[in-house]
């Protein structure tokens, strides 16, 4: 018959055991995650496009943006743009995809990077689109668990919780109150940090 003791250690050394198979476990979907992520890397997201513009337009429109903030796009560097879904509503996120070329692919990077220039940007500012009244944000295209880490941390950001909060190229950073930089892996690693 086992005693207390023995059992407690038993208990303890399984306790542990399955902490660090927790780990890889979460270690190895992040990794099938960022594969994922990977093949999104062509994309960006415009947020609050009016419905009503065709594909030549809305390249017309994200060539507009970037020269607003001074990146050389031109549209023949978009191979497909589309709607990601259509609301009843007179606005909807477009994916822009870029070819795979260095040019098209340093114009996509250029613009995100800028993307904070670009928060809250009237498409009326933009040559031919002075009829909308809609502000644009431009943002890259996540997988639904970075899209969830995401607003968790942007939630911790608005409540005070962290400093400041940005995603570049699918990963998700924060900066800590003691002004510490930080990957946020998951929520959970999010919620260590605060």
């Amino acid at each position: 018959m086992e005693s207390i003791s023995e059992w407690q250690e038993s208990s303890e050394e399984n306790s542990v055991n399955n902490r660090i198979c927790m780990e890889r476990i979460a270690k190895l979907e992040w990794e099938e995650d960022g594969r994922r992520q990977d093949k999104l890397y062509d994309r960006i997201l415009i947020i609050n496009v009016p419905t009503q513009l065709s594909p030549s337009r809305l390249k017309q429109l994200v060539a507009g943006l970037a020269t607003a903030v001074d990146v050389p796009l031109r549209v023949n560097l978009i191979r497909d743009i589309f709607y990601l879904f259509r609301r009843p509503s007179r606005t909807s996120p477009v994916v822009a995809l870029f070819y795979h070329n260095e040019e098209a692919l340093r114009a996509r990077s250029q613009l995100l990077r800028r993307k904070r220039q670009l928060e809250h940007f009237p498409i009326r500012a933009i040559r031919g689109f002075e009829r909308f009244p809609q502000k644009l944000f431009v943002d890259e295209q996540l997988t639904n668990r970075r899209r969830e880490i995401k607003k968790a941390a942007l939630s911790a950001y608005r409540n005070g919780q962290v400093r400041d909060m940005w995603v570049f190229e699918g990963n998700i950073y924060v900066t800590t109150p003691d002004r510490e930089k930080h990957e946020v892996t998951s929520v959970e690693s999010l919620a260590g940090l605060i």
